[in-house]
């Protein structure tokens, strides 16, 4: 239960950064795929390509959550900083109009250095799931859309 709850967590503070995240993991797993076809016609069994496939997934796991989990891992990558909710911008828009956009500022940072606090804590969570995947379901991460890996 904690861990669905860490998991969930996670989610939420990342919002739209686990298209970035998704991307990472596609990346390791994309790199293993191109050579699986030739490694399938070498004799590896399907065993062995889930395997690796698996594997594959760990370590862009791994990487993603080391790159993330740092200081700006989230606030200083365009491509995976946090907004703010839309549900919270007219506010921000009315702060900063008052000449309080420092505290809109505040409040964006204080989301994505909570995510990159977070993000670590999620590795165990998100390896055990890569090891329970059929190969059916990594072929749906790496077939399906920007939020596939969510």
């Amino acid at each position: 239960m904690k861990k669905t709850v860490t998991l969930i967590a996670a989610s939420l503070i990342a919002g739209s950064s686990w298209a970035g995240f998704n991307d990472l993991l596609k990346g390791s797993a994309d790199q293993f795929l191109k050579g699986s076809s030739t490694s399938a016609a070498s004799g590896l069994s399907q065993g062995q390509i889930d395997a690796g496939l698996k594997e594959a997934l760990s370590i862009g796991a791994e990487r993603a959550i080391d790159y993330l989990g740092k200081p700006g891992g989230f606030l200083n990558d365009a491509n995976v900083r946090i907004p703010l909710p839309g549900s919270v911008d007219k506010i921000a828009s009315g702060l900063r109009a008052v000449g309080q956009g420092a505290l809109v500022d505040e409040f964006e940072t204080t989301m994505n250095k909570a995510a990159e606090t977070a993000i670590p804590k999620t590795l165990d969570i998100v390896k055990d799931t890569v090891q329970n995947m059929t190969l059916e379901d990594a072929a749906n991460i790496l077939n399906g859309g920007d939020d596939a890996a969510t």
